[in-house]
């Protein structure tokens, strides 16, 4: 039995749970709401790809050299956070992804497990509104049928053309 119904919660109030938490964690991670220029991934993905060994010389030689201190705007010392920052918390996403990934996969075979129960019952209920005794199935079959949709009706099969006639 799932958890949620042990508990005696709803899978939503559960869910909404896990949103409320992950909301809060959020709220914990640092710089999440510094005001960042709104680039998208093609523009940043050339300079996102910079190795941190590249990163790390580049910011040493703005540290010994004053003539390169001077010639943009972040001190050595924030860059060094940044790439702290990023390293720390890239592993922190890849956590998150890869608990997203599980959950999708989790819920998808809840998904096709509760579809395959249906689908079951389905084809039985088609099968027991065709006997005498258990003909008022029928409606939940035309109920269920409507519920179905075109996309899972089964085609019919088309009538078999017979070959062409050829004299001799």
């Amino acid at each position: 039995m799932p958890k949620a119904l042990e508990m005696n919660v709803s899978h939503t109030e559960a869910a909404q749970a896990r949103i409320e938490e992950i909301h809060a964690m959020r709220n914990q991670i640092p710089d999440l709401d510094v005001e960042a220029p709104q680039l998208t991934r093609r523009e940043m993905a050339t300079v996102v790809s910079v190795p941190p060994e590249f990163i790390e010389a580049a910011t040493n030689s703005r540290s010994l050299t004053p003539e390169l201190l001077h010639g943009t705007p972040v001190p050595p010392e924030t860059v060094r956070d940044l790439m702290s920052f990023a390293t720390a918390y890239d592993t922190v996403a890849d956590q998150l992804e890869g608990l997203a990934r599980f959950i999708r996969q989790r819920t998808a075979e809840a998904k096709h497990i509760a579809g395959s129960e249906a689908l079951a019952t389905y084809a039985i209920a088609q099968r027991l509104a065709t006997r005498p005794a258990t003909r008022h199935v029928a409606t939940e079959v035309a109920t269920m049928r409507a519920a179905l949709g075109r996309r899972f009706a089964r085609k019919s099969k088309p009538e078999p053309v017979p070959p062409p006639v050829t004299e001799k």
